[in-house]
């Protein structure tokens, strides 16, 4: 868990960032800037409601504070550095490989990974949740694709994108090799 003092350093750093001082924070936030002070020094912890203001007020989702990962909020990841311990173990994998494209930036929901098929390949994404935004984009090949009822093709340079009602499952053309770029969303829960 974040310490309060490691949560109120964010708060400062990315106040300073924005070039707002405590007073403009307090009139967007409606918190007293004594308070907000307060917090930013490590000497209270926020309430829940208190965060969320502050948050809102700095234009960032609530967890961007309390997130444990100390991770920059723009992250080049290089083909060497994709991270292969974030590959999710509820996918089920036939003939294809998947990997992560990007090492995550602090409260990064995003997640995006390449799916590569050998001809013939196939892939299941159980780690996608209902009602989780996603997009697939096919690169290469041919690739049906089924979600609960739904079935389609698609081929390069056609997407597929929406909220997910079931297990998206793809399968490859026992002809050719295909590539997938998947990039998925959890939708925000309401607080």
């Amino acid at each position: 868990m974040i310490s309060k003092e490691a949560l109120g350093r964010r708060l400062r750093d990315t106040r300073c960032r924005q070039e707002m001082t405590l007073k403009d924070v307090e009139g967007r936030s409606g918190l007293s800037s004594t308070h907000i002070s307060e917090i930013e020094r490590g000497m209270t912890s926020p309430t829940i409601g208190a965060l969320i203001r502050i948050a809102h007020a700095l234009q960032k989702d609530p967890s961007y504070f309390i997130e444990e990962r100390e991770l920059q909020e723009f992250c080049i990841t290089t083909e060497g550095d994709r991270p292969q311990d974030q590959i999710p173990s509820e996918i089920e994998l036939d003939r294809a490989v998947i990997e992560p494209l990007t090492r995550g930036v602090l409260c990064g929901r995003l997640r995006s990974f390449l799916l590569r098929f050998e001809p013939g390949g196939a892939a299941s994404l159980h780690a996608f949740h209902v009602g989780e935004d996603a997009c697939f984009y096919c690169l290469e090949g041919r690739l049906e694709v089924r979600i609960d009822s739904f079935a389609a093709l698609i081929t390069p340079g056609d997407s597929l994108h929406g909220a997910i009602t079931g297990v998206p499952a793809f399968r490859a053309d026992e002809a050719s090799p295909a590539q997938l770029l998947v990039i998925a969303d959890p939708r925000e829960e309401s607080v």
